[in-house]
């Protein structure tokens, strides 16, 4: 222990291998020097795990916010697909009625055509009867 400064008084303390010259407060300068410089570099450890917990913390409520972010995106997207897909129905029900329409105008043109047959069926028989009303009367005139 020579050459070590001593805080305060030495006393002796007896052990096993004689008396020990030790600080009235039992510590040396040189030791509390050590202990300072732990304790400042503890200090530096909780400060520097400090921010890494900051920064981990940060990176984590980010990744929370992107997340979030997307999953709104997410949101808008099934929300726009299911608007998109009403209105494909939207236009299937429309093209059905269409159709619907178009065959309704198909069944009245076969009718207007039936009625336009049956019309020249009529007058195709007028002519005949008075084909036959003009032969018997000329054959009738002609005997």
């Amino acid at each position: 222990m020579l050459g070590m400064e001593v805080t305060r008084e030495p006393a002796c303390f007896s052990g096993l291998w004689g008396c020990v010259n030790l600080p009235a407060g039992g510590r040396l300068k040189e030791e509390e020097e050590k202990e300072e410089e732990e304790e400042e570099e503890e200090e530096e450890e909780e400060e520097e795990e400090g921010k890494e917990n900051k920064n981990t913390n940060n990176k984590e409520k980010t990744k929370t916010r992107k997340r979030e972010k997307e999953g709104e995106g997410r949101e808008e997207e099934g929300e726009g697909r299911e608007e998109e897909g009403e209105g494909r129905e939207e236009e299937r029900e429309g093209r059905e009625e269409e159709g619907e329409g178009r065959e309704e105008e198909g069944e009245g043109r076969q009718e207007e055509g039936e009625g336009r047959e049956e019309e020249r069926e009529g007058r195709e028989e007028e002519r005949e009867g008075r084909e036959e009303e003009g032969n018997g009367s000329t054959s009738n005139r002609r005997i």
